[in-house]
């Protein structure tokens, strides 16, 4: 896995514009679902939809407890943090990189 993990990374490293277009993409598809989430409690509300409302907004809140409390538990080194390279998009964060937030979140 180490190998073809380099092997991508140095791949993104000579095409910068894809790298940089991956980085958007993943950063736009997140909010594009935070935003749909969002969208549809105001939704619910306009409609005055009280009983599918609640759970829409306590599932997705005790998801995002449980998640941060089992990344917390587990706080599996990031990727570039084990093979030692830069991140392609650049950040500090160390640790608790499993589950994936972003990926959980558009789970729930």
């Amino acid at each position: 896995m180490e190998n073809w993990y380099i092997k991508k990374y140095n791949w993104f490293c000579e095409h910068k514009k894809t790298a940089s277009a991956v980085v958007f993409t993943c950063k736009f598809l997140s909010y594009i679902i935070y935003f749909a989430y969002v969208f549809s409690l105001f939704y619910l509300i306009l409609e005055k939809d009280w009983n599918t409302l609640f759970p829409f907004l306590f599932v997705p809140a005790s998801g995002f407890i449980l998640e941060t409390w089992i990344r917390a538990t587990i706080n599996a080194p990031r990727p570039y943090e084990v093979l030692e390279i830069p991140p392609l998009d650049q950040k500090d964060t160390k640790g608790k990189s499993f589950p994936s937030r972003h990926a959980f979140s558009a789970a729930i």
